[in-house]
Order: structure tokens, then C-alpha cells, then sequence
């Protein structure tokens, strides 16, 4: 049995008289509360409302500096807090998030996906949900063109022939794969960072 558990009941004096069976109360002892304190970093980001940064911590004030979390910055400040064991031992800088080229930045927020039954063409999944999209993200401002693909695919699939006109005819495992090696040129070429990456949008990303 454990501690907090009874193993048996015995009554040595029953009594007399009863016409039923007495009634027995078992009220469990109050459980013990145990109040501590502990150190955490609660940090407050400002800047410019909107712009990304990445928060970075080191043991000693020169580094060498840890990636720990990205962040937006908003209109009064973000305030992060670092509840991971050591935290009040740590020096904490925060470096921006360079904009990747024809980029802009989509802020997290809580918005209802989906359409209205009353919509016209609507698909009968598209029941309408909540969705909370906790971190921001870059996203392009146009479609991939054709020049673009073929610079670093090295062909163009595309049915309707133009440099300037996005490229088609492309499969989901075509379109990761560019992903990937964009990344790679781009890291090399020093226009995004190590930590940033190029990838398809989410479902919700998309919408």
C-alpha cells in the first residue's frame, strides 16, 4: 500500500442495539502544501512594433550566445519569461531577424478558418474553427517564377511558358525540394540567417 492509502478498517467495539449497520465516515487527512520561490528571467522586448528578433542566452556576458526563442515585437513590449532550470544565472541578448528579400512578416494571432455555410462555392469541409497561430512567420509576396525555379532547379515545368509568369506543373515533393535548396544558396549568399529556412505554408499559414 502506498503512504497516502488505508489498508484496512477495524472496528473493535461494535455496539449493541443497532437496527441497521452504523454508518462510517472516513474524512482522508488535508494534504500538505509546500509553497517555494524560485528565480526566473522576465525579459521585456521594445523596438519597433512588428519586427522579429531572436533571443539568444549565454552563461557568461561575451558568450559564446544560445538561440533560444524568436519573437515579435509588439506596440507596448513583449514580455517573455524563461522558466527553464538556470535561467537566473543567464546573460540574454536579443539580434533582429533580418527580412528575407520581397518577404513581409505575419504576425501570430487567433483568426476563424473556414467559410460561412451561406458562402457561394463553399466545399462542404469548410466548417468554420478557430485557429491560434502562435508564432509569426515571412511569407512572399507573389508567387515563384519560372526564372526563379529554373535558376535553382535547373529546369522549368511549366505549361505556360514566361520568365516573369509563376511557375506551374509542379509537384508538392518539387516544391519542398526547391524550398531546401533555396535555403541552402540563400544561407550561403548570406541573405537569411542560420536560422531561418524557406518552407511551404501551412493550411492555416495559407489561409
Amino acid at each position: 500500500m502506498h503512504e497516502d492509502q488505508i489498508a484496512s478498517i477495524v472496528v473493535l467495539t461494535a455496539g449493541s442495539g443497532y437496527i441497521t449497520a452504523p454508518l462510517v465516515t472516513i474524512t482522508a487527512p488535508p494534504e500538505t502544501l509546500e509553497l517555494g520561490v524560485e528565480l526566473v528571467a522576465k525579459l521585456r522586448l521594445k523596438g519597433t512594433s512588428g519586427m522579429s528578433a531572436t533571443v539568444q542566452w549565454s552563461p557568461h556576458a561575451d558568450g559564446p550566445w544560445t538561440d533560444w526563442t524568436n519573437v515579435t515585437v509588439e506596440t507596448e513590449g513583449t514580455v517573455i519569461v524563461d522558466l527553464t532550470a538556470g535561467s537566473a544565472q543567464r546573460y540574454y541578448r536579443a539580434v533582429p531577424i533580418k527580412s528575407p528579400p520581397r518577404f513581409v512578416w505575419i504576425a501570430p494571432g487567433t483568426f476563424v478558418m473556414g467559410s460561412p455555410t451561406t458562402e457561394t462555392g463553399r466545399f462542404p469541409d469548410e466548417i468554420q474553427h478557430t485557429v491560434t497561430l502562435t508564432q509569426g512567420f515571412w511569407v512572399s509576396t507573389r508567387e515563384v517564377t519560372q526564372s526563379e525555379y529554373q535558376s535553382v532547379m535547373g529546369n522549368n515545368p511549366s505549361f505556360f511558358s514566361g520568365t516573369d509568369l509563376p511557375v506551374e506543373q509542379v509537384t508538392w515533393s518539387d516544391a519542398v525540394l526547391y524550398c531546401q535548396k533555396l535555403t541552402e544558396q540563400h544561407r550561403s549568399a548570406g541573405l537569411i540567417t542560420a536560422q531561418q529556412a524557406y518552407r511551404l505554408p501551412t493550411e492555416a499559414e495559407w489561409e
